[in-house]
This record gives C-alpha cells, structure tokens and sequence, in this order.
C-alpha cells in the first residue's frame, strides 16, 4: 500500500516540477509564484531522481500517469511543432502509445480520466487569474457548464471502474496541493 502511494506522489511531484519548469516565463509574467525559481538548474536532476524512485515503487502507475500528464499537455496545443517535428498531440499520442505497450489499456485509460480531473480541478482554481493573462485553462475553452458536466461524468465513471485508484490519486494530489500551497506561501513570506 505504502509503494503504490510513494509512486503516484512522487509522479504527482515530478509533474507539478515539470509543468513549472516549462511555465516559469508565463508565471513570472502573470507574478506567481513558481518552483523552478526555488531550485533554479536542480529541477531536472532532482526531477530524474524522484521519476527513478517512483518508477521503483510503483511502475505502472508511474508511467500511466506521467504519460497521461504528457499526452494532456501537449495536446492542449495541436498546431505548436516540437524539436521532434511533431505536432505536440501526435508526440503526446506516441507516449501514451508507450504506456499502454509499458503497463496496459486499463492503467492508461484510467491515468487519463485522473489527470483530466485534477487538470479541469486546478484549471476551476486559476480560472479567473487566467482569464485575466489569457492563459491556457480548459474552463475558457469548454466553458463552464461543459467543464462541469465533463467533470461529472469522469468522476462517476471512476467511482464505477476505478474507485481505489481514486482514493489513492486523491490522497496523493491533495497533500501535494498542501505542500505546494505551504511552500509557496513560505517563499512569499521568506
């Protein structure tokens, strides 16, 4: 019990640090606060590190989750090429390809469902700050309405298939909001 927890927090962490690290320009623009500025050049090999222990304890999790994070955000933007020279939906379909090859249909399909509801949560809590700097939030894209039906629906249909990955994913996610809530307020205050 306790690995399957270690794995899902320790992805949960690696993702909050990537999605810092690759918004730390708009965040300083919109004046948040932002991780990769706390750990500067450290973030990548600390994030390797962690990815490694959470890969160790829980691995299909892990990489369920990590590429279904991956997929979501690069997706989000279908016309922006990469270094790969991919569209950022087809390099993200390429990972979750893998996933399913690593793990299997289940673990990925469900790692999808959580990371679409923690990402439409988290995109509720930053609605009305992106709505001011036009950042990239899925309640502006879908509207409200529609993001709260989507959200319902993704919820029912992990209580029905999935409820012990939603205990789990739930737990882990909350006390990561709580850390990161607390180190971003002691950063401020520091």
């Amino acid at each position: 019990m306790f690995k399957r927890f270690a794995g899902i927090f320790l992805t949960g962490l690696v993702i909050k640090l990537m999605d810092d690290f690759l918004d730390q320009d708009l965040d300083r623009l919109k004046g948040g606060e932002n991780f990769s500025r706390i750990l500067g050049r450290g973030i990548l090999p600390y994030s390797l590190v962690i990815i490694i222990l959470a890969l160790y304890f829980n691995f299909n999790e892990s990489v369920s989750y990590f590429a279904a994070s991956y997929f979501l955000g690069m997706a989000y933007d279908g016309r922006e090429r990469l270094p790969s020279r991919l569209f950022g939906w087809q390099e993200g379909s390429i990972v979750l390809g893998i996933s399913i090859l690593l793990t299997s249909l289940k673990d990925t399909l469900s790692a999808l469902i959580l990371i679409l509801l923690i990402q439409l949560f988290d995109d509720y809590l930053d609605y009305r700050r992106d709505n001011l700097f036009l950042g990239r939030n899925l309640i502006n894209t879908l509207g409200v309405v529609n993001s709260i039906l989507l959200t319902l629906i993704l919820f029912f249909l992990v209580i029905k298939f999935f409820p012990l990955k939603l205990v789990f994913f739930s737990l882990a996610s909350f006390i990561l909001y709580v850390i990161f809530w607390l180190g971003k307020k002691y950063q401020i205050a520091g």
